[in-house]
């Protein structure tokens, strides 16, 4: 006949290695969405990726650089006034891409929430 005091032991143990066990794979959920979402905010924060999506943008945007910044050595007002005007377009033109980029981002993460599961007992309270 196994003592009493065997018996516990043997709960107890079975209910630490369940609580590893979850505290395991919560662990890797959490590394797994960690990594996704570095990867993201990379992706959003380079440069490349707006050139890729946003060609016409991009060119414009260097074009209305480059005029405006020349036009700092030219005593002519309209060179300036286009550049800033065609740097203003373009961003104004991206800012909606980058804003879809961004929604789609946070709804693709609320779809990979946690769900709640079940509730496990809690074996130092009894409930």
């Amino acid at each position: 006949m196994p003592s009493r005091l065997r018996v516990v032991d043997a709960d107890l143990m079975e209910a630490k290695r369940r609580l590893r066990a979850r505290s395991a794979r919560l662990r890797r959920r959490i590394d797994r969405r960690v990594t996704i979402l570095r990867h993201e905010r990379t992706r959003l924060a380079a440069w490349q990726t707006y050139v890729r999506r946003f060609p016409l943008g991009a060119m414009a945007a260097a074009l209305g650089l480059g005029m405006t910044f020349s036009a700092g050595l030219s005593p002519r007002r309209l060179p300036r006034w286009l550049g800033t005007s065609l740097v203003g377009a373009a961003i104004s033109a991206m800012r909606q891409g980058v804003w879809r980029d961004v929604m789609k981002l946070w709804e693709n993460a609320e779809s990979r929430g946690v769900e709640p599961g079940p509730r496990e007992p809690d074996h130092t309270t009894g409930r």
